[in-house]
């Protein structure tokens, strides 16, 4: 399978394409993929990165999704516990199993008895988790423990009024850019037109059908024409903008959620911990990358779009949640090493919260809706159920154009994710790196291309500079940098800090990932000095959180300050 991404503005202009996809998301891209592997002629246009948007601000989880249960999606449940069996033999080496831990206090909002059975039933719709699975991606089954063995496994948990705990497994994918990024090279090895940085601006309208859509090249300015049969508007929480092209009011309201993630020193020891704070929001302690992912909030957003961002109140609301049913954790501002916000697009319904709302997906034919055909608007959704999605649309794209095709995502191989058990090709793959890079650079490569690591070493085999790292404390190298633009489309210190690697997800308060990268992708793509500082600038705002300096200055004199 082709491992490159090539950005061939020419070509989406070349022909009348079946299908042109608006928006880059993981949405977007499984559409991208399951329609190229039928044989369809795809386009696909993201204004942004690939990834940027809501796709970026995950959990980072692969998950039938237990709160679902709480408002009996249960069908929705069961395609999820399902697509994460599916997601975990595609992509082997960008997912793996976590055990969740749901400690079980006196007087919780929600009774232990309640969960316990809540996590049975959890099981039942998971029945078939084991069925034909590697080994290293084996589920347990749920088990109740008792206070002092909850205790011995977690012990920073909060002793007093413990009853025990419920744990469960479920999925993780470390960095779902990457997963994104490796659905779109394989959309591309069957033959889709994939570009960055093209912001649609108008659909065009011949006697009341779409034909197609008018866009800007980000890159160059230049302004071009994509002609399709079918027009899929995949954009997310921009999705209502793409329905107001048409001239017609649009048929739903979309209110966007805000989510927020704090990444902190470690706070568990082996589990994700789960509980529901005393205010009754839903909170999570997540082991990532040697740290804990916090999260997370779940309120109705007004603000840019274009800008979203974690602000102070955010993180001190967050803070607050985790030391109430954490007390050991002690949290603080100056906790925080990183983090991370987002917007989830859901259709909203009169008289519910965020929270509340379903996170089932909707899919509009436009051509019934308004009279519009030649539109289809995919809505809602989550990262799970992302490939399953995308075989529902391209089915229904298919009938609107008078073709036929069977769905082949369920099978096809995600990425390099021809490699069986990760741990087992790792060993196998260690003579070919020796000498070239470190040991955990090595599995880094391996869990981020999986069996196209070798594209990223080669880089390192024409020159030995390029093993080293990035940041000494991470396992990340500067070859990466160049296969990243090169390779796989990525223009700017963001791009690759925050999506073609996890570098600057880690932290980066002192900018030196993101110096090292702008350093060397000045060589790469022969920046000035002008466009590398431009470049340093927009990543530090986009790993800022804001209002953090105002917060410190406010501060008793003598106190901490982050630095």
């Amino acid at each position: 399978m082709a491992s490159t991404l090539t950005r061939d503005i020419a070509a989406l202009t070349s022909k009348t394409f079946d299908l042109c996809i608006i928006g880059g998301g993981v949405t977007g891209l499984f559409v991208a993929h399951d329609a190229a592997s039928r044989g369809l002629s795809v386009a696909l246009l993201e204004r942004g990165d690939f990834a940027e948007g809501t796709s970026s601000a995950s959990t980072k989880l692969i998950h039938g999704g237990t709160r679902y249960l709480e408002n009996y999606e249960f069908g929705l449940v069961r395609e999820a516990l399902r697509e994460r069996r599916i997601l975990l033999h595609l992509a082997p080496h960008l997912t793996n199993p976590v055990p969740f831990m749901i400690p079980l206090y006196k007087g919780m909002p929600v009774p232990g008895h309640l969960i316990r059975a809540g996590m049975v039933f959890y099981d039942l719709l998971s029945f078939d988790k084991n069925w034909h699975v590697r080994d290293d991606k084996r589920f347990g089954w749920y088990q109740h423990l008792s206070a002092g063995k909850t205790l011995e496994l977690e012990p920073a948990l909060g002793a007093e009024g413990l009853k025990g705990s419920s744990v469960y497994f479920d999925g993780q994918v470390p960095n779902p850019m990457r997963l994104c990024l490796e659905v779109a090279k394989t959309a591309a090895s069957s033959g889709a037109q994939l570009a960055n940085y093209v912001r649609v601006q108008g659909l065009r309208l011949e006697s009341g059908r779409v034909t197609g859509l008018e866009a800007v090249d980000r890159l160059t300015g230049k302004e071009i024409t994509v002609q399709a049969r079918l027009t899929v508007n995949c954009a997310g929480i921009w999705a209502v903008d793409i329905m107001n092209m048409l001239g017609v009011p649009a048929p739903v309201e979309l209110k966007p959620s805000k989510g927020i993630h704090l990444i902190t020193r470690p706070l568990s020891k082996s589990h994700a911990v789960v509980s529901v704070s005393p205010s009754g929001r839903r909170v999570m302690v997540i082991p990532w990358r040697g740290k804990s992912l916090v999260g997370t909030t779940d309120d109705f957003y007004g603000g840019d779009r274009d800008r979203i961002r974690t602000t102070v109140q955010d993180a001190t609301t967050l803070i607050d949640e985790i030391n109430a049913f954490l007390p050991s954790a002690k949290l603080t501002l100056d906790d925080v090493e990183a983090c991370y916000a987002g917007a989830r697009p859901l259709v909203f319904e009169p008289g519910k919260s965020a929270s509340d709302l379903s996170r089932h997906y909707k899919i509009i034919d436009h051509g019934q809706a308004a009279n519009r055909p030649g539109l289809l608007s995919v809505l809602g959704g989550k990262l799970t159920t992302s490939r399953s999605m995308a075989e529902v649309v391209v089915d229904r794209a298919q009938g609107l154009l008078g073709k036929s095709g069977k769905c082949m995502t369920e099978t096809l191989p995600i990425g390099g994710g021809d490699i069986g058990v990760v741990e087992e090709y790792l060993a196998r793959q260690r003579e070919h790196a020796t000498g070239l890079v470190d040991d955990q650079a090595l599995l880094e490569l391996v869990r981020s291309y999986g069996s196209a690591y070798s594209d990223v070493l080669e880089y390192v085999r024409q020159d030995k500079r390029l093993g080293a790292r990035i940041k000494a404390d991470r396992p990340f190298v500067l070859a990466q940098v160049h296969h990243a633009a090169e390779r796989e489309l990525a223009t700017s210190v963001s791009d690759i800090a925050l999506r073609r690697t996890d570098a600057g997800n880690l932290g980066d308060k002192d900018l030196a990932v993101g110096r090292a990268i702008a350093d060397e992708l000045q060589k790469v793509l022969k920046l000035s000095d002008a466009d590398k500082q431009r470049q340093l600038d927009e990543y530090a705002d986009a790993i800022r959180m804001d209002g953090l300096r105002d917060a410190q200055d406010e501060r008793p004199r003598g106190a901490q300050a982050t630095p």
